[in-house]
């Protein structure tokens, strides 16, 4: 690698955004800056600086402040102009969608994959990519326009309550008004699945023999009502968690969950991974006193509804693109195997590169799956891509840690935005990786710099959340308001002060941290 590209990295500041087990072929990035252009299409713009870490099957992605502060600024612009864009540039999403599950459904249908010429398979792999990034785009796009426009909704709400003397009540508010008011797939699939469970509890004798322990074989004997719903649900929703990088549902893996549910008597309610996911209709009627109450313009309204628009958009996106990923399988897997590698490492990655594999007829060695595997760097800037492995990518990883590190003073007060309201004591876990995350117990404060749902079990556990960047409708905020515990997002700088170990005092009424003692 050149200096005059690592002098391009550090041309710019940069951010951390997410991380998560997403490989690089489920990212849909091919040659020809593919990603930005549909991007653009959608929503007239897009981010131009990206950097995407792959090690040890997680990525990380890193985005340049310069780059993103240019592309929120365009988009609050265009808001301004057209105050109906958001929800115009998707409006025919579900025709789109439903479009291209169709043709994916077809290339899952192909008896024969085996039987086809390397030459076909690339033919198909090149059809699954058109299919795939127009709803990974959608989901990107969903996610930019909250980030874009919730501060415009953020700092409307805390003058308007200000006003009316509930300032204290500005994320409750915000989060009950773009809720949306549809039922999501998510939503369907627990529902479904609830009445597996609830069948079992209500059948005295039935629940005696799951308690057992008996097999699932000798339940289904006992009882044919349980081995038909298992089925239909099965059939319904083998593929709701195929995305990212999970294995299909089976039956005995929808059972064994059904034994987890009656064994800690867990409550029939869905675990919200994002707005949208649970439907309840008194959250939807006290929405609509909320709005009639703030009594908000017409660009207010509108800027609500095209919030609560977005974020119904991204509960629906993660099912359909498990969909998506489960009807590729098949294809994926012959091409891995012709490859010499498994399903999931074939997922490692991309699509242009395995094409040339494919074309010279050739496997992938061992020590590039290895090298691949360890760390690689996909990286978008000076509108052109780049693939670096081994050292190129550390390289770029320690340039990147370098700049992020912040020179520190003595400072032991942070402020950030209330996400949940609470105050508690505790130690600190640091879980900007999921690695740092999975230490987190009872009574512990869990730091990150943000979160995605592949940190759930993690921010559940937590009995006090802080984040480096976010708004009211983050993950974080989510979870933690799910729980009832105290959370602050938006904290500057928190990460790099803190480190496993610290006691801190989270007072997340007042959106304040304070260090007590430093390990």
């Amino acid at each position: 690698m050149n200096q005059k590209l690592i002098k391009r990295i550090n041309d710019y500041t940069w951010m951390y955004t997410w991380s998560g087990n997403f490989p690089l072929l489920d990212c849909a990035y091919d040659k020809g800056l593919k990603f930005q252009k549909e991007h653009t299409r959608i929503s007239g713009d897009s981010l131009r600086v990206i950097i995407n870490l792959f090690e040890n099957g997680i990525q990380t992605c890193y985005q340049a402040v310069e780059d993103r502060d240019r592309l929120d600024q365009f988009y609050r612009n265009r808001f301004e102009v057209e105050p109906g864009f958001m929800i115009d540039v998707v409006k025919d999403y579900r025709k789109r969608v439903n479009f291209d599950l169709k043709e994916l459904r077809k290339i899952w249908a192909i008896k024969n994959l085996d039987k086809l010429s390397n030459k076909k398979l690339i033919e198909l792999l090149n059809k699954v990519g058109r299919h795939l990034i127009y709803n990974l785009t959608v989901d990107i796009y969903d996610w930019y326009m909250e980030i874009a426009l919730m501060p415009v909704l953020e700092s409307y709400m805390k003058r308007r309550l200000g006003e009316l003397g509930k300032a204290e009540l500005v994320t409750e508010y915000i989060n009950t008004l773009i809720t949306p008011h549809q039922v999501s797939i998510i939503y369907k699939e627990r529902q479904s699945f609830f009445n597996i469970v609830k069948l079992v509890r209500d059948n005295k004798a039935l629940l005696e023999v799951v308690q057992k322990g008996i097999s699932y074989d000798g339940v289904i004997k006992e009882n044919k009502e349980i081995k038909k719903l298992i089925d239909k649900h099965f059939k319904g929703y083998v593929w709701i968690n195929v995305y990212a990088n999970n294995p299909p549902s089976t039956v005995l893996s929808i059972w064994n969950e059904v034994i987890d549910y009656i064994k800690n008597d867990t409550p029939l309610t869905v675990k919200a991974k994002r707005l949208g996911d649970d439907y309840d209709v008194s959250l939807i009627e006290r929405s609509k006193v909320f709005l009639e109450e703030i009594g908000p313009s017409k660009e207010v309204k509108n800027l609500i509804m095209s919030l609560r628009r977005m974020a119904f958009l991204r509960t629906e996106d993660y099912p359909v693109m498990g969909e998506s990923a489960y009807y590729i399988i098949p294809l994926y897997t012959e091409i891995a195997k012709r490859l010499g590698l498994t399903y999931y490492e074939l997922k490692e990655f991309l699509p242009w590169e395995i094409a040339d594999y494919l074309k010279e007829n050739k496997k992938v060695k061992e020590k590039d799956l290895k090298e691949r595997l360890k760390l690689s760097c996909f990286m978008t800037i000076d509108n052109k891509e780049y693939v670096f492995v081994g050292k190129d990518a550390q390289k770029i990883k320690d340039t990147i840690q370098t700049q992020l590190e912040v020179e520190k003073t003595n400072k032991d007060i942070f402020e950030g935005a209330t996400g949940s309201v609470g105050k508690i004591t505790g130690k600190v876990v640091i879980g900007t990786s999921l690695e740092g995350a999975s230490k987190v117990k009872k009574g512990d404060i869990l730091v990150v710099a943000s979160a995605s749902n592949v940190f759930d079990i993690y921010l559940r556990k937590a009995s006090g959340i802080i984040a480096e960047f976010g708004g009211l409708t983050s993950h974080p905020v989510i979870v933690a308001r799910e729980f009832k515990t105290p959370c602050i997002v938006g904290v500057k700088n928190i990460t790099q002060y803190l480190k496993d170990g610290d006691l801190v005092e989270l007072d997340a009424d007042k959106g304040v941290v304070k260090i007590l003692k430093n390990q």
